[in-house]
């Protein structure tokens, strides 16, 4: 247990605590909500956009191509690796890059909503890559994407995650995120 500046105290958590990006690096970041959320962000959206993977087992269906092609911020899970399954050295998986995006986009909300998310131009990196990684994969969800992931092949599509509140979570992204972030195309 640890005292905070206002004199609550915190359980299970050292300030500052070290934010761990493995397996690339371990990042020490100060408890503060905007360089949490840089850190997380570095993280989640790491590549530059591709319509397949490095071996072409997983790509975009019906011939599409990325409207962001070529520019930094795709989703990490589109161009990783699978740690579980030693002799599968490639995962390009829809659905991780999902599950992924699928919780940033509420704490960047909330952020927003709290007038925590800076003004200045500190976040501007992290805001082109959200905005490339967020409409590639949207994107490739409308499209389809042909998942390569643990030795497995799988098609996933919008629709299929639904149930998962893709509506919700895409709305947010449309109608409020992308409104307040500041872009450069």
């Amino acid at each position: 247990m640890q005292s905070d500046k206002a004199g609550g105290k915190v359980y299970g958590a050292r300030m500052p605590f070290i934010f761990g990006a493995p397996p690339e690096a371990v990042e020490k970041v100060p408890f503060d909500p905007v360089k949490l959320y840089a850190a997380i962000g570095r993280w989640m959206y790491p590549h530059v956009v591709t319509d397949g993977s490095r071996s072409g087992a997983a790509y975009t269906l019906n011939n599409g191509s990325s409207p962001v092609l070529g520019r930094p911020g795709m989703c990490r899970e589109f161009q990783a690796t699978d740690g579980f399954v030693p002799e599968v050295k490639e995962r390009s998986d829809a659905r991780y890059s999902w599950w992924g995006w699928m919780m940033h986009i509420p704490v960047v909300a909330t952020m927003i909503a709290l007038d925590s998310w800076p003004e200045d131009e500190s976040l501007s990196d992290i805001e082109n890559r959200m905005y490339v990684g967020s409409e590639d994969l949207i994107y490739k969800l409308k499209m389809g994407y042909h998942s390569y992931s643990l030795g497995t092949d799988r098609e996933y599509f919008d629709y299929q995650f639904v149930d998962q509140g893709y509506l919700f979570i895409t709305d947010i992204w449309n109608n409020f995120i992308k409104r307040q972030i500041k872009i450069v195309n």
